[in-house]
């Protein structure tokens, strides 16, 4: 059988921690080191992402680059391939007019 004094006496207890945690979690804030620390992290994502923007921008700089050189070679190696092959007719010609 319950006794209607413990049940009483445990509500009044039960309602005084409850006001005691309330009054707790009012009084808590953040404090200025755990704002100064979010601040230095915003500021460390904003660089990280913009150096590694120009890391990016200057790879593709060096791709362009190293593309426009493998073209102006490819176009080299053409040429001589091309004269190359004019000799060796002038050559072939020549030498079935010694025959």
């Amino acid at each position: 059988m319950a006794d209607d004094g413990n049940t009483a006496q445990t509500r009044v207890i039960a309602n005084q921690m409850f006001d005691i945690w309330e009054a707790r979690q009012g009084k808590k804030r953040a404090s200025w080191p755990a704002w100064a620390g979010l601040g230095l992290s915003c500021i460390g994502i904003v660089f990280a992402a913009g150096s590694l923007r120009s890391d990016v921008a200057t790879a593709n700089t060096r791709i362009d680059k190293l593309e426009q050189r493998a073209d102006a070679q490819d176009r080299t190696a053409t040429q001589v391939n091309d004269r190359l092959a004019r000799i060796e007719t002038k050559l072939d010609l020549a030498l079935e007019k010694r025959r």
